[in-house]
C-alpha cells in the first residue's frame, strides 16, 4: 500500500477511536449546497462530516477490530462523526434531513464500537434526547417521594389536629390561660 494511503487509514482508526458515533450516509445525489447545510448543522452540534474511500474506511474498520462494516458501504460514502452526548440528536438530525432530500440515505453506523444497521439507527432516533430521559428518570424518581411526602404531611397534621382538640378541651373550649384571666 502506498505512503499516502496508509497516512489516510491511520487518520480514518484515528477519527473511529475518538469518536464513539460514527454514522454512514450515502450522499450520492446530495447537492453541493444541501451538503453544505448538513456540515454547517454538524458544526453547530459540534460534529463533522468526512467523505472517505469505501476500500480504506473498511481497512481502517478492520484495524479497530469493527468487522462486517464492508458489506454495508454502497455509493458516495460520508460519515458523521460526533461525540456520544448528541449522538442521538444528530441521527434524529439525519433522519429528518433523509425524509426531506430521498437523495441521502443512511448506511448504518458504530456506537461505541458496536455496528448498527439503518433500521436499527432509524429505531434509535425516535428515542428521546437525553434530557428529556434525565427529565422522565427524575419525575419517575420524584413521584413515589412524593406521595410519600404528601402522606407522611397527612399523617403530621391530624396530629396536630388531634393534639389541638385536646388542648381546646381541656382549656375550656378554646380560650387559653391568659385570655381567661381578662
Amino acid at each position: 500500500m502506498r505512503p499516502e494511503k496508509k497516512c489516510a487509514v491511520e487518520q480514518l482508526r484515528k477519527s473511529l477511536r475518538g469518536n464513539p458515533c460514527a454514522i454512514l450516509t450515502n450522499y450520492t445525489g446530495v447537492a453541493a449546497e444541501q451538503m453544505n447545510a448538513v456540515r454547517s448543522e454538524l458544526q453547530k452540534k459540534n460534529s463533522s462530516y468526512q467523505v472517505v474511500t469505501n476500500r480504506l474506511f473498511t481497512l481502517a474498520a478492520a484495524q479497530e477490530g469493527i468487522e462486517g462494516i464492508g458489506e454495508m458501504l454502497e455509493g458516495q460514502v460520508g460519515i458523521v462523526y460526533t461525540g456520544e452526548e448528541q449522538s442521538v440528536d444528530i441521527l434524529k438530525y439525519l433522519v429528518k434531513f433523509k425524509k426531506e432530500n430521498s437523495a441521502m440515505s443512511l448506511l448504518g453506523g458504530i456506537l461505541d464500537g458496536s455496528l448498527y444497521s439503518a433500521g436499527e439507527l432509524e429505531t434509535l432516533s425516535r428515542l428521546p434526547g437525553k434530557d428529556m430521559m434525565r427529565a422522565i428518570v427524575l419525575g419517575a424518581l420524584q413521584a413515589p417521594l412524593s406521595n410519600f411526602a404528601q402522606v407522611a404531611r397527612q399523617r403530621l397534621l391530624s396530629l396536630l389536629y388531634a393534639l389541638k382538640a385536646i388542648i381546646d378541651k381541656h382549656s375550656g373550649g378554646g380560650a387559653g390561660p391568659a385570655e381567661q384571666a381578662q
